[in-house]
């Protein structure tokens, strides 16, 4: 399976259900992303809770598979899409 062919089928899996996934990070816990929404939701290590709006699951799915979830959500997905605090 080629990349092409594994994020589609991982953004299909997303489709399905929202779902909280845990992140091998040193600053992100959890992410959360909804397609039809396309909504992103973080859970950082310090507790603290964003929803970043507009975020394509090729982005979520990049972010997740990452060997830097944390540096990739900085770098492509933090400045880039709006987002609101949520705790």
């Amino acid at each position: 399976m080629d990349v092409v062919e594994y994020y589609s089928a991982f953004v299909n899996k997303v489709k399905e259900e929202p779902h909280r996934e845990p992140v091998d990070s040193t600053c992100v816990r959890e992410a959360q992303y909804d397609a039809e929404s396309d909504e992103l939701t973080i859970l950082f290590t310090d507790s603290t809770e964003y929803v970043y709006y507009g975020v394509g699951g090729h982005q979520y799915a990049r972010m997740i598979r990452s060997p830097s979830p944390g540096w990739y959500l900085n770098t492509y997905i933090r400045n880039n899409y709006s987002y609101s605090k949520i705790r």
